[in-house]
């Protein structure tokens, strides 16, 4: 229930944003680099500040914008998208994520709660 009601939306946004990053000219090579980027910016950002800094090549960066530009005009905020608002009850996956992930589950949501969302 977990992989399917609460990973597959964010899948499907992702597989989104990879094709957008291939239509704006990442080849493979650049798409892992930019992956393996993300991932330890995740790892070692300081929680208590909003901006995530990557370490891209100047190349990479301007896809990065491109495709950034193009998917935020055609999927909606993650936290205004209707297909991320996940109804399912999954505790012990949220204590996983909490404790094992890169982001500490933030980026699943877990740091809303009932009373922080709004609209």
């Amino acid at each position: 229930a977990a992989l399917v009601g609460t990973f597959g939306p964010f899948a499907r946004r992702a597989a989104t944003a990879t094709d957008v990053l291939a239509g704006a000219g990442a080849d493979p090579a650049t798409t892992a680099a930019i992956a393996a980027a993300w991932l330890d910016a995740l790892a070692t950002r300081n929680p208590e500040l909003p901006d995530v800094d990557l370490q891209l090549d100047p190349a990479a960066v301007e896809l990065v914008r491109t495709a950034a530009a193009e998917l935020a005009a055609t999927v909606p905020p993650i936290p205004a998208d209707p297909a991320l608002v996940i109804e399912l009850a999954t505790p012990r996956t949220d204590a996983y994520l909490a404790e094992h992930c890169p982001d500490q589950g933030l980026l699943a949501g877990s740091d809303v709660t009932g009373s922080d969302v709004t609209g």
